[in-house]
């Protein structure tokens, strides 16, 4: 007997866009979807659009099984639940309503500037699920690591679920605005010279192609002054002449290492949490801070991360928070 059910769901809502994918098993023909408004009848789509994912993984044979329903022009605000059903049989698309008014949060993780102390007490003053990864699926998804940008994006419909209210990461901006959920982004910054030692110590601690007597006497490869070198400023994507304002306008909060508390404390307040005292987890001494060269190291470093110096320094002003 033919399938000739609807299969497919609701994939996002994202700046007044619903989308999603719909197909047939007997027919490669596309579909026609209703969409509601809670209980309200909005407007009609196909599903005829190329989904990639749909295609690489053979849930499609063409992947021409995407729609997307444009909301802009109607006021949908006095909605809960936004929908999709079938035109034919008016069955609801993956048993899902998706919650329009939903905040979800994106910290992102540039490294070393406290993020790991930040998520580690987040995942303890969370319900289990609120934050991904967790680090079980880190231990056993990822071997321990977060997920590449480009994975986040792959497969971000079917990790990213209702019950997630924030996601870290190592990604870049432009990464995160890519993806098809409207984040709110949190990240924190840190004073460039210190965050590049950190950074350093951490090579030394855990890569084992690292020079590590070269990085104690000052020596750094061409690849190393590229993975430290303004690093802040470059996962900011920030462009040429913008401005320190427009920069943390792009941002729902910028925190400082130096207050990793104030940082913690936003995001539980804002997901309806207690806030609770918060300690920094790496206090280890690692050789490189105990280099003789340990003053020209610092010179160097502070040459190298002008334009990471020129952005806490901005947006230290902006905010009035002193390093």
């Amino acid at each position: 007997m033919e399938d000739d059910r609807i299969h497919g769901r609701v994939l996002n809502w994202h700046k007044k866009i619903l989308s999603g994918y719909a197909y047939r098993k007997d027919t490669t023909d596309p579909v026609s979807l209703e969409i509601y408004g809670d209980e309200i009848h909005l407007g009609t789509v196909t599903a005829d659009k190329f989904y990639r994912i749909a295609k690489e993984r053979s849930i499609h044979p063409t992947g021409q099984c995407y729609w997307k329903f444009d909301a802009k022009s109607l006021d949908v605000t006095q909605y809960q639940k936004m929908s999709a059903r079938c035109f034919r049989t008016g069955e609801l698309l993956g048993a899902q309503r998706i919650d329009i008014h939903r905040e979800i949060f994106f910290y992102q993780h540039i490294p070393k500037t406290g993020g790991t102390s930040i998520r580690s007490h987040l995942e303890g003053a969370l319900p289990e699920g609120a934050l991904w990864p967790s680090s079980k699926v880190l231990k056993e998804k990822f071997n321990g690591k977060y997920p590449t940008g480009q994975e986040i994006e792959d497969h971000h419909d079917e990790w990213i679920d209702e019950s997630v209210k924030i996601v870290f990461a190592h990604v870049n901006y432009n990464t995160i605005r890519r993806l098809p959920l409207d984040y709110k982004i949190i990240t924190t910054l840190r004073e460039p010279v210190e965050r590049s030692i950190s950074h350093l110590n951490h090579f030394i601690k855990h890569r084992n192609d690292v020079n590590e007597e070269a990085l104690i006497d000052g020596e750094f490869s061409p690849e190393i002054v590229a993975a430290i070198s303004n690093l802040q400023h470059r996962m900011m994507n920030i462009v040429e002449h913008e401005m320190y304002d427009e920069i943390a306008s792009r941002y729902d909060f910028i925190g400082f290492f130096t207050d990793i508390q104030r940082c913690t404390d936003y995001i539980l307040n804002r997901l309806g949490i207690r806030a609770s005292s918060i300690g920094h987890l790496n206090k280890s001494v690692y050789k490189l801070n105990q280099s003789d060269r340990l003053d020209s190291i610092k010179s160097y470093l502070l040459q190298i991360n002008q334009k990471d110096l020129n952005l806490t320094d901005g947006i230290r002003q902006i905010h009035s928070i002193t390093l």
